[in-house]
C-alpha cells in the first residue's frame, strides 16, 4: 500500500513539477510578445498596432522540421560557395509561426527598396486620389549602374508617364527610371515614415550599405498580407502588382507554374575602383499555396549573381517541399 502511494505521489508530483516548468516556458515566450505600434504622436487618441513580434516558433517546438531542411539549403550552398550569406525568413500565415537562419543578419536592399516606394505612393493616393493621375516627364536615363537584370520595357526620353504607370513599371520590371522619377516627386517624409513606423533606420549617408535584415524586411509583406497599413482595397492592389513581377529566377522557379506568388527581388553589385567586390541577390514574397499561404523571404551575398539565384532557389524548393509534403492534398 505504502508503495502504491508512494508511487501515486511521485506520478502526481512529476506532473505537476512539469506541468510549472511548461506554464514557465509559455509565460517566458508570451511575454517577449511585442505590438509594432506607429510612432507615439502620430494620434492623439489612438495607437494602431502594424503587427507583432513574437519568438521563433522553434522556441515553442514548432516547424523544427522546415527550420532543419532550410538550414540544409543554405549549409549546402554555403559549402559549394554559392554564398558568402544567406539569410532566411519563413513564416506560416495561417498560424503565425515562423522561423528563420541567421535573419537579423543585415544586407543592401536594392530593388527590395521599390515596394515601400510603392506603398508610399498608395498611402498618398488614399487621401489624395488623383495622385494616380498625375504625369510626370522622363528627362534622361538613369547613370549606367552595375545592374544586371534589367528591365523588359524601359521608359522612352521626353516621354510624359502617369505615376500609376510609372507605379507599374516600377513593380513588373522593376525599372530604375521609374523609380527614380517616382522618388523625385514624393514628399521624403512620406517614404521616411513608412520606414520610420517599422522601426527601420534608414542610413545616414549612401556609404552605409547594409542596414536592413530578412526579418525586419518580411514585415512590408506582413502588413499587407494583414492590411494593416494601408486600406484593403490599397494592400490587395499593391500585391496584385507584386504577383505580375516578370523576374522569374529566384524564389518562383522551383515553383509549380500554378501558384501564384508575389513578391519582389532586389540585386546589388558594390562597386570599388571600377571593379565589382561584391554582390548581393534577394526575393522576398507571398506564396499562395492553397489554404495554406507562406512568407519567404532569402537574401544573400557572394560574387555570382547565377549561383546566388541558385542559393534562392533551393531555400524556396525546401520550403515548398516541406508545406506540400504536409498540406498537399488537403
Amino acid at each position: 500500500m505504502l508503495l502504491i502511494a508512494g508511487l501515486t505521489i511521485g506520478w502526481f508530483w512529476g506532473g505537476h513539477q512539469a506541468q510549472v516548468k511548461a506554464t514557465n516556458l509559455t509565460n517566458k515566450l508570451f511575454a517577449q510578445v511585442k505590438p509594432v505600434r506607429e510612432p507615439a504622436g502620430t494620434y492623439q487618441f489612438i495607437s494602431p498596432i502594424l503587427t507583432y513580434d513574437v519568438p521563433a516558433a522553434t522556441e515553442f517546438g514548432r516547424l523544427q522540421t522546415i527550420q532543419s531542411k532550410l538550414a540544409d539549403a543554405v549549409n549546402k550552398n554555403l559549402g559549394a560557395k554559392n554564398a558568402d550569406k544567406i539569410s532566411v525568413y519563413f513564416r506560416n500565415f495561417n498560424s503565425g509561426n515562423w522561423v528563420g537562419v541567421d535573419e537579423n543578419d543585415t544586407y543592401t536592399p536594392a530593388s527590395l527598396f521599390k515596394v515601400p516606394v510603392m506603398m508610399a505612393y498608395f498611402h498618398l493616393a488614399e487621401s489624395v486620389p488623383e495622385i494616380g493621375y498625375k504625369q510626370l516627364k522622363f528627362i534622361q536615363a538613369t547613370l549606367p549602374s552595375v545592374q544586371i537584370v534589367k528591365p523588359t520595357e524601359s521608359l522612352v526620353t521626353g516621354q510624359t508617364y502617369a505615376v500609376g504607370e510609372l507605379v507599374r513599371r516600377m513593380v513588373i520590371y522593376s525599372d530604375n527610371d521609374a523609380t527614380n522619377l517616382l522618388l523625385n516627386n514624393l514628399p521624403s517624409d512620406d517614404l521616411t515614415r513608412i520606414f520610420t513606423d517599422l522601426g527601420i533606420k534608414l542610413p545616414a549617408t549612401t556609404t552605409s550599405q547594409d542596414f536592413v535584415s530578412v526579418k525586419t524586411y518580411a514585415n512590408f509583406f506582413r502588413i499587407l498580407y494583414g492590411s494593416t497599413y494601408l486600406s484593403r482595397k490599397s494592400s490587395e492592389d499593391v500585391l496584385r502588382l507584386l504577383s505580375q513581377t516578370e523576374f522569374k529566377e529566384g524564389i518562383v522557379k522551383p515553383l509549380p507554374a500554378s501558384l501564384v506568388v508575389a513578391h519582389k527581388f532586389g540585386e546589388f553589385g558594390l562597386l570599388e575602383n571600377g571593379q565589382i567586390t561584391s554582390r548581393e541577390f534577394h526575393d522576398c514574397g507571398i506564396v499562395y499555396y492553397p489554404a495554406h499561404p507562406y512568407l519567404l523571404c532569402v537574401m544573400t551575398k557572394g560574387s555570382d549573381l547565377t549561383k546566388l539565384e541558385q542559393a534562392v532557389q533551393d531555400v524556396s524548393q525546401a520550403a515548398y517541399q516541406q508545406v506540400n509534403s504536409r498540406f498537399g492534398g488537403k
